[in-house]
């Protein structure tokens, strides 16, 4: 329904007059919701910080030592919870060397926060920001993945849903929680990134462990074949750990044939490094959390869209 605008305006030599002029709002663009929340993602820088993250009731006290630290980008108070926020779980607590202050999480991570996601960015207990002198660190999942998991409930206080972006070793413990059969799937995630997926590790371990526990690392790649929330997988052209055509495979047969899932390659040709360093992307960090914050701006206005159709 057009509307009347009347304005009062002054002049020097003509005094005041009126000017009325019809304005129809209905002329206005319309601003989808989508669009609305990437404007609150230019409009409000979020706030960093350094949590004390304790057990959920839920956790034994014999697998949790002490609080946790955990590094958090989030959204002012006063704005409502962010659409997605993102969980990082950390690398190989044992091997490697890798921990959540290494070039590529803060790169993933700053990208991420410019674009208005909040982040969760912790280290397993015993490592990096969590090295206390006291827990060792430990790949056993019956530990590890309690801490996952206690990040993740800090997570939906910054988000209604979460990202899940894992690097290296905890790319098989991610796609479980992305999984709707397995055991450890939480109803609230929402999307994938893998940094590093690894898959090729499965053959080292079955060289220096045992053919058992290799074989069994193999088929906790081979479960991302489950995972049913948009994926996209990050890793180098150089990264021998992680095969194109065996990543290409598994997420062929999942259940939407791969159309959830993304491949990002970073090209690594003019690249001369020790094997490691292509596996951590190194020299390349940026362009991977350019790449991460891009495709997940995609899964945010898909979500968005799809939550104001339902309302």
């Amino acid at each position: 329904m057009p509307t009347l605008l009347v304005l009062e305006l002054s002049a020097d030599q003509a005094g005041s007059f009126r000017f009325a002029a019809m304005f129809d709002f209905d002329d206005l663009p319309e601003v989808s919701a989508a669009e609305h929340e990437e404007d609150l993602a230019k409009q409000y820088e979020l706030e960093r910080a350094v949590i004390s993250v304790g057990p959920s009731p839920r956790t034994l006290a014999k697998t949790w030592n002490g609080d946790m630290k955990a590094a958090v980008c989030r959204r002012p108070l006063a704005l409502a919870k962010a659409p997605i926020a993102v969980l990082m779980l950390p690398g190989n607590p044992c091997i490697g060397g890798y921990h959540a202050e290494l070039p590529l999480p803060l790169a993933v991570d700053e990208c991420l926060c410019k674009e208005g996601f909040p982040v969760v960015r912790f280290d397993w207990n015993g490592t990096g920001m969590n090295f206390a002198g006291i827990q060792k660190p430990t790949q056993d999942e019956a530990i590890t993945g309690i801490e996952a998991r206690a990040m993740f409930e800090i997570a939906t206080h910054l988000g209604e849903r979460v990202c899940l972006v894992p690097w290296n070793y905890s790319g098989p413990m991610a796609g479980a929680m992305c999984a709707r059969e397995h055991p450890a799937f939480l109803p609230k995630a929402c999307a994938l990134i893998s940094l590093s997926f690894g898959y090729g590790q499965w053959e080292f371990v079955s060289r220096f462990v045992g053919q058992e526990a290799g074989d069994g690392l193999k088929e906790a790649f081979e479960f991302h074949r489950a995972v049913d929330v948009p994926t996209l997988y990050v890793f180098g052209s150089k990264d021998t750990f992680t095969p194109e055509q065996d990543v290409q495979r598994i997420i062929n047969t999942r259940k939407d044939q791969g159309k959830g899932a993304t491949l990002k390659v970073i090209d690594q040709s003019e690249q001369q490094m020790h094997g490691p360093e292509y596996f951590m992307m190194t020299g390349k960090e940026m362009e991977v959390g350019k790449a991460c914050a891009e495709w997940l701006k995609g899964v945010r206005r898909d979500i968005v869209e799809a939550n104001s159709i339902d309302a």
